[in-house]
């Protein structure tokens, strides 16, 4: 649905036939990640109506985030992120850890958090590439945040009921 900021009240309403998993918004689109197909929609700001849909992967997306003319998707049943190049639609798959649930963007890295094998995966966001070894975290990673700048990001962990601070930045 589409709110006046003012008011509160409804203004549009569009609905989505294979439901919303994740949303990131670009400075020209609202991205959708299609809760039960493997798909990306591009919807239109003013009508909410969906204009482009791409297939990334073979299974559906748990979270997108956008950032620098790219779309980021985890997709957990395919081990695998995908680079989503909005303008041309081009797809690059990125092998990471166990199950990538969550996304976290900044300082030219993608930090995913890969809920089985319990580590954090961070990609260049210019290469397209896995930086190093995943670093472990405590039991299912799940949500993830990064502090402005950059240079901290917290991991939550479900089964234990923690938040991890990991050092992103010159003392990471």
């Amino acid at each position: 649905i589409k709110l006046d900021p003012g008011t509160g009240e409804t203004l549009a309403g569009v609905e989505y036939a294979w439901g919303i998993s994740s949303l990131a918004a670009s400075p020209s689109a609202l991205w959708v990640a299609a809760r039960r197909r493997a798909r990306l929609q591009r919807v239109d700001l003013a009508s909410g109506q969906v204009e482009k849909s791409i297939r990334v992967g073979n299974n559906r997306s748990e979270d997108i985030a956008y950032h620098d003319g790219a779309v980021w998707a985890a997709s957990p049943e395919d081990n695998a992120v995908y680079r989503i190049t909005t303008k041309t639609g081009d797809v690059i798959p990125i092998s990471v850890g166990s199950r990538p649930r969550q996304l976290a963007i900044g300082g030219g890295r993608v930090y995913v958090t890969n809920y089985n094998s319990s580590t954090l995966s961070i990609i260049d966001e210019e290469t397209s590439t896995v930086i190093g070894e995943p670093l472990s975290l405590p039991v299912n990673p799940f949500s993830l945040d990064l502090e402005r700048g950059g240079d901290v990001l917290w991991v939550s962990s479900q089964p234990d009921n923690t938040v991890s601070r990991v050092v992103t930045g010159r003392g990471g």
